[in-house]
C-alpha cells in the first residue's frame, strides 16, 4: 500500500507492506519512497509535456522501428496526408511513399542505422550509448578540443 504523510518540509510518501511469516505472525516492512514517487512525477509531467507538442504541432511526427514499422503518428497526418491518426501504426513507413523514392530512402534510412555517433564528453572517456529508434548499443568516442 502506498500513502502520503504531511511532515514539516512537506508530504512524504510510503509503502507499506505486510509479509506473512508462516507461523500465523506478520512483519510490516514500511519505507520512503518520497524521491522515487517526486522522480515519476516529473517524469510524468515531461512525458505530458512532450505529448502535447506532438499532438499540436502542425508538423508531421512519426515513430518507427529499426526496420521502418510506424510505432505513432501525429495526428497531423490527417491534414497533411489525408490518412486519420493510428490508422498507419503497424504498417511500414515506406509504403506512404511514391515508389520511385523508395529505394533511396530505404538506403539512407538504412546508412542512419548502422551509422556511429560521436559525442564530446566532458571527461573525455568513450561512452557507450543506446539510440532511441534502435535497441543496439552504439560506441561513442569523444573528440578532444
Amino acid at each position: 500500500v502506498e500513502y502520503q504523510l504531511p511532515q514539516d518540509d512537506g508530504p512524504h510518501d510510503f509503502e507499506a507492506r505486510v509479509l506473512p511469516l508462516g507461523d500465523g505472525t506478520h512483519i510490516v516492512v514500511v519505507r520512503e519512497i518520497t524521491e522515487r514517487k517526486q522522480a515519476e512525477r516529473a517524469l510524468m509531467e515531461r512525458e505530458e509535456h512532450f505529448r502535447r507538442l506532438i499532438e499540436n504541432t502542425s508538423d508531421l511526427v512519426t515513430f518507427v522501428d529499426a526496420d521502418g514499422t510506424v510505432r505513432y503518428q501525429s495526428p497531423s497526418l490527417q491534414a497533411m496526408l489525408g490518412y486519420a491518426p493510428g490508422s498507419r501504426d503497424g504498417q511500414g513507413v515506406f509504403d506512404l511513399l511514391h515508389p520511385d523514392d523508395v529505394p533511396g530512402t530505404r538506403a539512407v534510412f538504412a546508412a542512419r542505422r548502422r551509422r556511429r555517433w560521436r559525442a564530446r564528453r566532458r571527461r573525455r572517456s568513450a561512452r557507450t550509448a543506446r539510440r532511441a529508434s534502435s535497441s543496439a548499443a552504439c560506441r561513442t568516442s569523444c573528440a578532444r578540443r
